[in-house]
């Protein structure tokens, strides 16, 4: 039984019906109660109608059973920081970079938390992890110019902003000319 729910779970949710989607994930649930990936693609369905509160429980469920699985604290972080528990989400991110060193979009996420929060050290230091995986991504220059004007290195942030303008970010060069001004 477990495969043929699972299975019409996950066609539910491709075929937009979140409901039927997460009645088979609570019966795969109910059949194996130590089944991460049910418990994962269920936080899924339940970010995706806006249950945080329950996607960020059945996220704990796979932290527990598979502790190992970046995405899990990848998606866990994105929750955190929806409902506004900053310091959770920027854990979750440090622990989905400690499994996985190499993915830009960690080290991104974190970055923005950083510079919400005013650490502006850790965020440039962030960002520029970030473009060194992934430097033809133009958000990253754009935000981490943003953070060197902050921080009083406007020649840096000014090179940034027109690096990010280059890379399509059409927004940085309204911010070049408000910072020049």
């Amino acid at each position: 039984y477990l495969p043929g729910y699972f299975n019409r779970a996950l066609v539910n949710n491709y075929l937009h019906r979140p409901m039927a989607s997460l009645a088979d994930f609570d019966k795969v649930i109910a059949i194996d109660s130590t089944n991460s990936l049910g418990y994962f693609n269920r936080a899924i369905v339940r970010s995706q109608i806006g249950d945080y509160n329950r996607a960020l429980e059945d996220y704990n469920h796979v932290a527990r059973y598979s502790p190992n699985n970046v995405l899990v604290y990848y998606n866990r972080a994105g929750l955190y920081s929806q409902t506004g528990e900053v310091e959770k989400a920027i854990a979750d991110y440090t622990h989905a970079i400690k499994l996985y060193p190499d993915f830009a979009y960690s080290y991104y996420n974190r970055a923005n938390l950083h510079a919400i929060s005013g650490q502006l050290p850790e965020a440039y230091d962030d960002y520029t992890r970030a473009i060194e995986l992934n430097p033809s991504f133009g958000e990253e220059y754009f935000k981490r110019g943003l953070v060197q004007i902050y921080m009083k290195d406007t020649r840096k942030g000014y090179l940034d902003l027109s690096k990010a303008g280059e890379l399509g970010i059409m927004s940085a060069y309204e911010a070049l000319k408000n910072y020049t001004e």
